[in-house]
């Protein structure tokens, strides 16, 4: 009988720690934000690894100045910026999974990063 209470109470451990510790995202494992230059258009999976500025250059200059939707991670919050290395002032932040509007299209870059917890 004490074998079974010390392997239940190992069970109950075990499960009640799985359940009480959430996934948090790996920052060194690089993830997509989904980039969506208008409804019912060109959307792209677009890689980053978390607090690396992504330019719209190259293959994704078709995002540049051209962005009406993205879908970001959970577990991230995302800074959009007009300018180019992410330097914008003002950036347009998301931090929400659901696909969402910037408010402009005028978007050259954007970083991600973990959100605090």
């Amino acid at each position: 009988m004490q074998s079974f209470n010390k392997l239940f109470v190992t069970l109950v451990v075990l499960v009640g720690s799985a359940i009480a510790v959430p996934a948090v995202p790996n920052p060194d494992v690089a993830t997509t934000v989904d980039v969506c230059n208008g409804p019912g258009s060109l959307c792209l999976e677009v890689a980053f690894t978390p607090d690396d500025c992504v330019d719209f250059l190259g293959a994704l200059s078709v995002f540049s100045q051209n962005v009406g939707r993205v879908q970001i991670p959970g577990g991230f919050i995302c800074s959009f910026n007009r300018q180019f290395s992410c330097t914008d002032a003002e950036p347009v932040l998301v931090a929400s999974a659901n696909f969402q509007t910037l408010g402009t299209e005028d978007i050259n870059s954007f970083v991600c990063s973990l959100q605090p917890v």
